[in-house]
């Protein structure tokens, strides 16, 4: 973890603490008649706040783009940037069809399924992710959603999969398959895995350094050996 990593959650906190001491000092002196005190401290927590924003921007425009091959662990650190909960892509397999005899899909390009690994190195408490959302981006930025009739059709051959986001205790590990229905000539599509509780977008949106972060640059799967 870099020293900005360290340091982006103390101060995310002092932020918000500055800004409710300085509020209750607005009201404080709004109620006194003091206006010229209440103006001056809305002006220092207003250039802390702008001064604060710009080194999240600052340091998630400086950032790159990360791709990880098959067995690379993503860490998702979250609010707390405690980074227990990995994700990792173990194999993608490429067929035209899914499912068997009558009940056999062709899909419109070619199904990618993709074996994902979730697991965990916290000390004590399952983690999972917070509705995590997975899709695929290829080299013209062209985004696709998983496909629920490849996975329906996948279901029916080898069972329900287990959900991307379920907790993980300690040691755990276990894997889902995901399945995309990506064009037959679709150029170096990649695996992007997110988190979309608003709760922890929220939070992270302006955590110095946080993927999740204001224009930062994602980490992704690369989906060819």
């Amino acid at each position: 973890m870099n020293v900005l990593a360290f340091l982006a959650l103390p101060l995310q906190l002092l932020t918000g603490f500055m800004v409710a001491i300085v509020a209750t000092y607005l009201v404080y002196n709004l109620y006194r008649g003091r206006r010229t005190r209440a103006l001056i401290g809305t002006a220092a927590v207003g250039g802390w706040l702008a001064a604060y924003v710009a080194t999240v921007v600052i340091v998630s425009l400086s950032s790159e783009e990360r791709v990880l091959g098959f067995g690379e662990p993503n860490r998702f650190c979250g609010f707390y940037l405690d980074c227990h909960a990995m994700v990792m892509v173990r194999a993608v397999e490429r067929t035209p069809t899914l499912g068997d005899g009558d009940r056999q899909i062709r899909a419109a390009g070619e199904f990618y399924v993709i074996t994902v690994a979730r697991s965990s190195d916290a000390d004590r408490v399952p983690i999972g992710l917070a509705q995590p959302e997975a899709i695929v981006v290829d080299a013209e930025g062209r985004r696709y959603r998983r496909s629920t009739l490849g996975e329906a059709a996948l279901a029916r051959m080898v069972g329900e999969q287990p959900p991307l986001g379920r907790a993980v205790r300690t040691g755990e590990a276990y894997s889902t398959r995901l399945v995309f229905d990506l064009p037959a000539d679709v150029h170096d599509p990649k695996l992007h895995v997110t988190e979309r509780d608003l709760l922890a977008r929220l939070s992270e949106l302006f955590l110095i350094g946080d993927e999740d972060s204001l224009f930062h640059r994602p980490t992704l799967f690369r989906l060819a050996s």
